[in-house]
């Protein structure tokens, strides 16, 4: 089994659709917009973040760093002599060290999610 068929990507799965009232608020369905799938309310994550736990799935000998330059983010002092990681910021001011623990923190979860289909 290809491992495209085996993890659902996060930013697939069905969390609700949106619908606006009259009074401009906006409520989230209670039925699933598909069966099977359960209404999961929440934020609906990074996209770089997602493709970076997609590449590091499907090449676990790839570095953190690498996942996460490859699924989008761009750490300004990466590559700087003697700059340590929680000194190395992106774009959106989060610190390489959050990053990587947040990736292997994803990672470790669709693991778990895979290990559990299985039984």
């Amino acid at each position: 089994m290809l491992l495209e068929e085996a993890v659902t990507p996060l930013w697939k799965e069905t969390t609700g659709a949106l619908r606006s009232s009259t009074s401009n608020e906006s409520q989230i369905d209670t039925e699933p917009v598909s069966k099977g799938k359960a209404v999961r309310p929440g934020r609906k994550g990074d996209v770089r973040m997602h493709r970076a736990v997609v590449y590091k799935m499907e090449n676990m000998d790839a570095s953190l760093v690498a996942a996460l330059t490859h699924g989008g983010f761009e750490f300004e002092g990466l590559g700087t002599k003697g700059k340590a990681h929680h000194e190395v910021f992106d774009q959106d001011g989060i610190s390489l060290t959050q990053r990587k623990n947040q990736l292997l923190r994803r990672v470790r979860n669709e693991k778990r999610k895979l290990g559990d289909d299985d039984k």
